[in-house]
């Protein structure tokens, strides 16, 4: 009987010799690549064989690179391709090269950061060296008039894309004009260090021309403003310039801020808004006050009158009202500054719990009742006459026994921002906030905002 078991093995142990020689042929074909196709990418890799069935296709975690959704075919004797382990033992990490990518005439551009660079012949597909970023092994055939993307070892952020400008097109944006010129290529490629124009289109486009940077402009000159009728007014420190035919539209002399050029258009009974050789900053504009209407504000007070009108030009030495509608409004007055100004004493503030905080250079001084409303004395700036009701776990702002005159307010300086100003320096760091809290007696930064501003810094004394 044990002859017999033994001659009933045989036929089992050459079945189970033959899947291995099977299994082992499958396991080649499907690790060696055929004849012109591409090597596994970047690491080396091996087989992971499975006992049972391996899926034809799967869906891969893009973090543990671990098979996720997977085919319900079954492939016996196969496995799947995994990262080999490294010298040292660790897995070898994942590739942070991006992928490859060809290039050139309409194929899809590189991305922000990366350029296209061309050759005379372009293999269609490579492997990419994960520590290097460079191509390893490639396929055999070639692409012409074409290239790869790489990283761009010169990002240029500050030179504005290409951009065609003139009659229908889209405006140039702010700190850019448009330099017309009688044949205008319609795209560029544009020099990274100096942002002018080097390889450009054969095509001509007639009456059109290109985006370029414009000088800085002069921050004294208002925009172009026609005024006259029922036209916005001019605004502070400026005043209407009529004349019997006014441009709806002008370009401004930087330097002198006078109209150049302008459209032909003819608006009459109109003018443009000019600077007012006597500006008035001291002069608040005219407000109507009384009943329910705002109060005046500080510094100012309310000065009835039996007739008073909706609307007054006011005179820029005096601010008294000189030409005013002819409507009156009764039990009405209108602000005038208060003959005794208290610009140093800040208006009555209640404090504490979940109210305002007082501000720069005040503090909070609690007391076990506190009033809603005060006046305030103009010479010691204590309350006077107060109303009857009383907060509890309250008080009011008063200033600070120790202000900070020498500390100036926190300014990001660097690429793109202004000076310092005198007896200061810019301390530049890789991370800057655009706002920050100054401790009143070092003037070193304490509470700042979360933002990032990159390769700049803040002004601090030099």
């Amino acid at each position: 009987m044990g002859s017999a078991v033994r001659a009933a093995r045989r036929p089992a142990a050459a079945v189970l010799a033959l899947t291995a020689a099977v299994a082992a042929a499958a396991v080649t074909a499907a690790t060696v690549p055929p004849d012109g196709a591409v090597a596994a990418r970047g690491a080396r890799r091996e087989c992971a064989l499975r006992c049972g069935c391996t899926a034809s296709s799967c869906d891969l975690d893009p973090t543990t690179c671990a098979p996720t959704t997977c085919t319900e075919d079954c492939r016996m004797g196969l496995g799947t391709c995994v990262l080999a382990p490294s010298p040292t033992g660790t897995p070898t990490p994942p590739p942070s090269c991006p992928p490859y990518q060809v290039c050139g005439d309409d194929r899809p551009p590189c991305g922000v950061g990366r350029r296209c660079e061309r050759s005379s012949c372009t293999s269609s597909s490579c492997a990419v060296d994960p520590k290097t970023c460079a191509l390893t092994v490639c396929t055999a055939d070639c692409l012409r008039d074409a290239g790869v993307c790489v990283n761009d070892p010169t990002p240029t952020p500050s030179c504005p894309p290409y951009q065609v400008c003139g009659d229908d097109r889209p405006p140039c944006g702010v700190g850019r004009r448009c330099e017309r010129s009688a044949c205008t290529s319609s795209s560029c490629a544009v020099d990274p260090k100096t942002c002018a124009l080097t390889v450009c289109t054969a095509d001509c486009l007639r009456d059109a021309g290109v985006c370029v940077n414009d000088p800085p402009p002069s921050p004294s000159c208002p925009p172009y403003q026609v005024c006259g009728d029922d036209r916005p007014p001019c605004g502070v420190g400026r005043r209407c310039e009529r004349s019997s035919c006014t441009s709806s539209v002008c370009l401004l002399d930087p330097k002198t801020c006078a109209p150049t050029a302008c459209t032909a258009d003819c608006l009459p009974d109109a003018g443009f808004c000019v600077n007012d050789p006597t500006p008035s900053p001291s002069c608040a504009p005219y407000q109507v006050c009384g009943d329910d209407r705002p109060p005046c504000g500080v510094g100012s007070r309310c000065e009835r009158s039996s007739c008073t009108s909706s609307v007054c030009l006011l005179d820029p030495k005096t601010c008294a009202p000189t030409a005013c509608t002819a409507d009156c409004l009764s039990d009405a007055g209108f602000c005038v500054n208060d003959p005794a100004p208290t610009p140093s004493f800040p208006p009555y503030q209640v404090c504490g719990d979940g109210r305002p905080p007082c501000g720069v250079g005040r503090r909070c001084e609690r007391s076990s009742c506190t009033s809603s409303v005060c006046s305030v004395d103009p010479d010691t700036c204590a309350p006077t006459v107060c109303t009857a009701d009383c907060l509890s776990d309250a008080g009011f702002c008063v200033n600070d026994p120790a202000p900070t005159p020498s500390c100036p307010p926190y300014q990001v300086c660097g690429k793109g921002t202004g000076p310092c100003g005198a007896g200061r320096k810019c301390r530049l760091e890789e991370c800057t906030a655009s706002s920050c809290e100054l401790d009143p007696k070092t003037c070193e930064r304490t509470v700042c905002t979360n933002d990032c501003q990159r390769r700049r810094g803040y002004c601090v004394k030099a």
